[in-house]
Parts: C-alpha cells; structure tokens; sequence
C-alpha cells in the first residue's frame, strides 16, 4: 500500500469495512451480472455472489463465492485484475496477491456444470480514506457498436471516451493528456498510445469502410505512438481486430508504422471457450507490418466453432504483409495455431520482414502456420 494514501487507518481496520461492505457487495453483485452479463455470455446468465476481503498488511484479497442461483452450479473461476490472473480449481474461496493501490479493477469469470463460462462480477477498486473499497460496475468494457461510425474522428472519440472514463483519468475533452487515440482526418493515420489496455468487450474493432463510413479510398496507417495494446474482456469470445469487410465496394489495407515506444499488442488473454483468432483479414482487407514497426499477437485460445486460426486468419484474397516484425506468441487452434491462411490468401515476408513464433499450437495441423491445401 503507498503510506501516502493510507496513513492514519489500521489495517485491522481496513479489513473490517471490507469484511462489513461485502455483505453489500454480495446483494448488489446479482443485480449488476443480470443487467450486464448479456453482453458477455449471450447463451445464459450466471448469478454467484462474492465477498471480497482485504489484507492491507500483506497487500491480499480473498475473494470467495457465497451466494446466488448459479453458486451449486459453479465448479472454478479466474480472478482478473491489474497485475495478473489467479485460478481457483473449485469453488471455495482464493487468495489473490498484490492487492495493493496499483489495482483498479477485479474481474471474475466462473465456469459451471454445463460448460458455460462467464463473467460473473466486475468490480472497480479504488481508496476512500486509505480503505481499499471495490464497487461493482456494470458492462466496464469497449463496446464497438453495431451502426458504425459516420467520420473517422467518431470512431476515436469512442476509444477516448471508453478510456478515461474506465481508467478514471479525470481528464475532459481538450485536456492534455486526454486523447490515447488521435485520427489526421486528411491521411486517415490513427495514432495509439494507451499505455492501459483497451479491453473489448462487445464485438471486433473494424477498420472497413462498412463500418467507419468515411474511409472512402479505405488506406489506413495504424502509428505506434508509446505502444498501444488491445485485449480481450472476460466471457468475449470474438475477434478483437478486422481488417475488411465482404461487402466493401473495395480493400481496406492497415499499415501499421512505428513512430516510437513499445510494440502494437494484441492479447486474447488466454480465455475459454473462445471461437475466433485475435485478427481477421477479410477477403476485402490487407494488413501490413511497415519496416521498424513490430506487432505481437499473443494469448488466444481458438478451440472453439471451426478453430482456423489462433492468431490471425487470412481470407481467400485477403492479403498479411510483414516488412518490419510479426511476433505470435502462445496461441492455440484446431489448424494454424499461429496462422490460418486460406488457399487463396496470402502471406509474405518481403526484404527484411520476419515472422516469429514462439509456443504456438494446434490441435490438428499447423502449430505456426496452416497453408490450406
């Protein structure tokens, strides 16, 4: 815990509030996951009820399922939060560690009986009087929306907006500070530099001309600024990028440059029960890696549904052009752990460009790479 925000509260105290709002926690959390969880798991609404207990001496949290229709019915759950994921096996209770001030949020996603996964609590943690206190939240994640966007500069004010409302950044628009997310409205060049995640929640980030209507000639550069790093939420399922869409009357192509900072990050977080790779190159996208920029696409699962492609999955006529570096770490499908290219798409490597795979695998064929015969 920083002594700065919690001088002149005892720890034995801090624990006690905790111990005493729990008990509020627990009624609140099945109105929240009823109002929200459709978002997530659109096949059945789970409700289990969770204390929450804080440790400020030892910076710990224990977290343990205690009420609800769906508790019988639960047999283990993954606790999220700033600084990592912890596994309960069962559904007794987990202690989670570094719970100190760097954490923001808790997320719970439980598994149950019928082998349905889904997120189960959402929680944002912030300190009141040097008292840890966690509050539940309802649908905390980006959500894309279904009707597209008329201008490119609607699209970043949804990624702005999204940001520091769930980071809680203070900040309005025109602060500095304020925008992660910056589009020139002449080149089409969006430039990311969320240093915090932006966790998708609802449906992929589509760059098409479908779906942000002012991308007429559907050129785009994707500029890494301080980095830049999507991930997907707890009980998402879909893809987090798209480059293309069928019904575009021409390509969308995504080049992505390095202007400084860390790579551009794509992350499934290693989520069950997922039913799509972290990129999908339609039939009407090309996405190109520029010479000196590097994207990682790391920690999906796709075991789900057909399971082509861990990573990324190119179309027939889409096209995957790495210049600069590709790094595909630890994903998982049925074929192409890393890569599903179909037999009319394509994936090249010129000059310089390198793709690099680390810990990839498949079920069936291609643990990197699966060229469809």
């Amino acid at each position: 815990m920083d002594t700065s925000k919690d001088s002149g509260v005892s720890p034995v105290i801090a624990t006690v509030l905790l111990i005493a709002l729990s008990v509020v926690l627990i009624a609140l959390v099945a109105a929240v996951v009823m109002a929200s969880i459709s978002s997530f798991t659109p096949v059945e609404n789970k409700v289990v009820g969770f204390t929450v207990e804080v440790n400020a001496t030892n910076n710990t949290a224990l977290i343990t399922p205690v009420a609800g229709n769906d508790l019988p019915f639960l047999t283990s759950y993954r606790v999220y939060t700033n600084n990592g994921h912890w596994d309960s096996p069962d559904a007794q209770g987990i202690r989670v560690p570094d719970f100190n001030s760097t954490v923001t949020y808790v997320n719970i996603v439980g598994n149950f009986t019928d082998h349905i996964t889904a997120l189960v609590f959402s929680g944002k943690v912030v300190i009141e009087g040097g008292v840890i206190i966690v509050t539940p939240v309802v649908n905390p994640y980006y959500v894309v929306g279904s009707d597209g966007y008329n201008t490119t500069s609607e699209f970043v004010d949804s990624f702005n907006t999204w940001y520091n409302k769930y980071y809680d950044t203070g900040l309005n628009p025109g602060d500095p500070g304020y925008e992660v997310v910056t589009v020139d409205i002449n080149d089409k060049d969006f430039t990311f530099s969320n240093l915090n995640p932006i966790i998708v929640g609802n449906q992929p980030i589509e760059f098409s001309q479908s779906n942000v209507h002012d991308l007429s000639y559907g050129n785009v550069k994707i500029l890494i600024d301080e980095g830049g790093n999507i991930v997907r939420a707890p009980g998402y399922y879909d893809a987090l990028l798209e480059i293309g869409n069928i019904s575009d009357p021409g390509t969308t192509e995504v080049t992505i440059e390095k202007k400084q900072g860390d790579p551009f990050t794509l992350n499934g977080s290693n989520i069950d029960g997922v039913t799509s790779p972290l990129i999908t190159i339609s039939s009407q996208g090309r996405l190109v890696v520029q010479k000196d920029a590097t994207l990682v696409v790391e920690n999906n699962q796709n075991l789900y549904g057909d399971g082509f492609g861990g990573g990324i999955f190119v179309d027939d006529g889409g096209e995957l052009e790495v210049r600069g570096t590709l790094r595909i770490n630890y994903n998982s499908a049925n074929y192409g752990g890393g890569i599903y290219k179909s037999r009319w798409g394509s994936v090249t490597t010129p000059g310089t460009g390198t793709i690099i795979y680390l810990g990839n695998t498949a079920v069936i064929a291609g643990p990197n790479i699966y060229n469809e015969p």
